[in-house]
């Protein structure tokens, strides 16, 4: 063989060591989280079995779940409403700061337009008097 396949040929070698090791790792991992679980399952059957011991309601399991069931299935009526709020349940500050803050930006707003309009009128007016000013001195 030639020097350069044995190079590949242990660096191969190197990977599937490692390989071989990481898969090991990961098998002693999952042996412990399934030991893990295990001893959770116990504790979840043994909770279960102490709760089924201490039924003092007298009501089977069954007879719970259907309880359950048909509490589910009443229906509850939906009621749509449409307020407007002057005086709000929650965040009275919040609600007023964003309320008044766009009222006065539109008023500011209204204002500024309806003080446009009238300069506009005003100012094709005064050029109507001007231009009739000028046919009657011709």
């Amino acid at each position: 063989m030639s020097k350069n396949q044995s190079d590949k040929l242990e660096e191969l070698e190197e990977v599937l060591n490692l390989t071989v090791n990481k898969v090991k790792d990961l098998e002693g991992e999952r042996k412990q989280l399934s030991t893990e679980l295990l001893k959770e399952l116990h504790g979840i059957k043994e909770n279960l079995q102490e709760i089924k011991n201490n039924n003092q309601s007298g009501i089977s399991p069954l007879q719970f779940y259907e309880l359950t069931k048909l509490v589910k299935q009443q229906t509850k009526p939906v009621q749509k409403s449409i307020r407007i709020l002057l005086f709000p349940e929650q965040d009275a500050k919040l609600f007023y700061k964003i309320v008044f803050s766009r009222w006065l930006l539109y008023l500011c707003l209204m204002l500024a337009i309806n003080n446009i309009y009238k300069w506009a009128l005003n100012y094709s007016n005064n050029l109507k008097e001007i231009e009739m000013a000028e046919r009657t001195k011709k």
